[in-house]
């Protein structure tokens, strides 16, 4: 299902956020959301402060894809952050955690470090980690690199 028309252009995704609510981590906090869709299909994302470690909140998010029926991928370190997508037919997900740093909510939304940003700008809090999660209505899109989620080399680094 399909929730806005703008310009003539179907933006955000019902379904998309559906499956984010059902993604996010119950301790987490919502920042922003945001619909898009007027260059690409129908979807949604969201921004939180999520409450664990990067390895809590990214083996909720796999074990609530795999609970979704959807193939995953993941990739990153602990400095830099990770990433998980998902995909099945009709629905794929990308998700980041960030261990730190800060993030700006404004008008569209917000971002995790990124300089030139107006808004709010709020570090992430000790004992969080900064999330987004993203759904999008694509018919169909393959998994790029990255490993298997369950891999314990995954957070060796």
């Amino acid at each position: 299902m399909l929730t806005g028309i703008s310009a003539g252009c179907v933006i955000g995704s019902s379904t998309g956020d559906d499956l984010i609510r059902r993604l996010a981590p119950t301790s987490s906090r919502q920042l922003a959301c945001e619909d898009y869709g007027i260059d690409g299909p129908p979807g949604r994302k969201c921004s939180y402060f999520a409450a664990g470690s990067s390895q809590e909140v990214l083996t909720i998010l796999y074990n609530g894809l795999k609970g979704e029926h959807m193939a995953t991928s993941c990739d990153g370190n602990s400095e830099d952050g990770y990433t998980i997508t998902g995909t099945k037919k009709g629905m794929w997900v990308e998700a980041a955690v960030i261990p730190s740093g800060y993030v700006t909510v404004g008008d569209q939304g917000a971002e995790f470090d990124s300089p030139g940003w107006s808004g709010t700008r709020s570090d992430i809090p000790a004992g969080t980690v900064g999330l987004w999660i993203e759904a999008d209505e694509y018919d169909s899109r393959s998994l790029y690199g990255g490993k298997a989620c369950d891999d314990p080399s995954l957070f060796a680094q």
